[in-house]
């Protein structure tokens, strides 16, 4: 069977029309979602009742977390705490306590935003008393 150039032509063009389409079915395609769970913000684990306490270099504790429960989601590896109470202990100052409805951790553990009902009482000392502020948010 013998092709003349205007065949050839015409099946070149058809397989290129072919390759085109076939390109750009996949160029537009939407991303295929994964289903491993990740980008989903369900808890992986809770706690109940648990304490939290972090150290200085000389061993003496420098925050203290409470909570009667807490949720950690993988998603961004945050948690969530219903009634928390923040204590910060400072060797040069008095107790600083910090409590809420609602708390969220960052991933690393640094930032910790409360919210619901926010109440920051600071220890009375000789000089001063008791101070205690409120707010819908820290």
């Amino acid at each position: 069977m013998k092709f003349t150039s205007h065949q050839i032509f015409v099946l070149v063009l058809l397989a290129l029309l072919a390759g085109l389409t076939f390109w750009l079915q996949k160029v537009m395609a939407p991303a295929e979602a994964v289903s491993d769970g990740k980008f989903r913000h369900d808890p992986d684990i809770f706690a109940e009742n648990f304490i939290i306490r972090t150290f200085d270099e000389g061993g003496r504790v420098k925050y203290r977390l409470t909570a009667p429960y807490m949720e950690h989601f993988p998603d961004d590896d945050s948690s969530e705490l219903k009634s928390p109470v923040l204590t910060q202990y400072r060797p040069d100052a008095v107790t600083l306590t910090t409590s809420g409805n609602n708390a969220r951790v960052t991933s690393q553990g640094d930032t910790v935003f409360l919210w619901d009902d926010v109440k920051a009482v600071r220890s009375e000392t000789r000089e001063r008393p008791v101070m205690v502020a409120r707010m819908p948010d820290l």
